[in-house]
């Protein structure tokens, strides 16, 4: 199943986390940092993906994205990690 599908069918709900993890997100955050991915890893490997995505030819993008689309969507999500980041950093104390 595509992202598209996965979209119309879960529409704005999440599809991969557990009961436990709707009811409190903040476990998945400090999951994920307390995996050992720290911001320069994120920073490293959104900045791989960007670039190998960016170097796709528009025939392979399709119309389903556009460039300006997916560079905001990559500057967001950067910005959505640092705060998870200083969210995780204040939990930890």
């Amino acid at each position: 199943m595509n992202h598209i599908n996965r979209y119309f069918i879960a529409h704005d709900q999440p599809l991969y986390l557990t009961s436990e993890e709707m009811v409190n997100p903040a476990k998945v955050i400090t999951a994920f940092f307390d995996s050992g991915f720290d911001l320069e890893f994120c920073r490293d490997v959104l900045r791989m993906c960007f670039n190998s995505l960016l170097g796709q030819s528009d025939e392979d993008l399709g119309t389903t994205f556009h460039r300006a689309e997916l560079i905001t969507f990559f500057e967001e999500l950067e910005r959505f990690i640092e705060a998870a980041h200083l969210l995780y950093n204040k939990r930890k104390g």
